[in-house]
């Protein structure tokens, strides 16, 4: 590893340990720490869980907006497409969750764990158009759906677009931040 990429490696992996979503989700698992639990997400664990990973995400959302306002950029926030998503997946997307590796962990791929992540991506997708007073929240983008009907393999694992996924991402998001870069010349003529 280069010392440059090693230190960006360093910094993501503070970033991480300091992520106030990872620690909801280690508390969360720590005070239930029954062995079953580590097995068996139950239903109800799954939705006030992902009720909860929503709440922190719009809170982070919250304090880079603002952050905006405070050192004067914009931000937009996209929640992007993961295969949890995508109801029809293909024969490749879906021999993705009969492998264990895709999350070092052998019980990711269970239906419960599916049903996790399913529900917490459409939890945020659904409090993103709807938070504040009924209204979306402002630059929240949900594009979660943007495959939901394409039958070209767009996933390297359940959360990573490969690159012809990435692609497609960035093409729909390349309008969004072409209007913010052009108003921002307006602004500034």
């Amino acid at each position: 590893v280069e010392p440059r990429e090693e230190s960006a490696l360093g910094a993501v992996k503070l970033f991480f340990s300091c992520s106030p979503t990872k620690r909801l989700l280690v508390r969360f698992l720590r005070r239930n720490a029954e062995p079953e639990v580590a097995v068996n997400l139950r239903a109800a664990d799954t939705v006030r869980l992902s009720r909860e990973v929503a709440e922190e995400y719009f809170r982070n959302v919250e304090f880079v907006r603002k952050l905006a306002v405070q050192y004067k950029f914009r931000c937009l926030f996209y929640w992007q497409p993961t295969l949890y998503q995508k109801p029809h997946l293909t024969a490749f997307e879906q021999s993705i969750f009969e492998r264990s590796w895709y999350e070092g962990h052998p019980l990711t791929g269970s239906a419960e764990y599916k049903g996790f992540y399913r529900d917490c991506y459409a939890a945020v997708a659904m409090a993103g158009r709807v938070r504040e007073a009924g209204r979306p929240v402002p630059g929240f983008i949900d594009i979660s759906e943007l495959f939901a009907n394409d039958s070209t393999p767009r996933y390297i694992d359940p959360q990573h677009p490969a690159e012809s996924g990435n692609e497609e991402i960035a093409r729909r998001m390349a309008p969004d931040v072409l209007r913010l870069i052009e108003e921002r010349n307006r602004q500034r003529n």
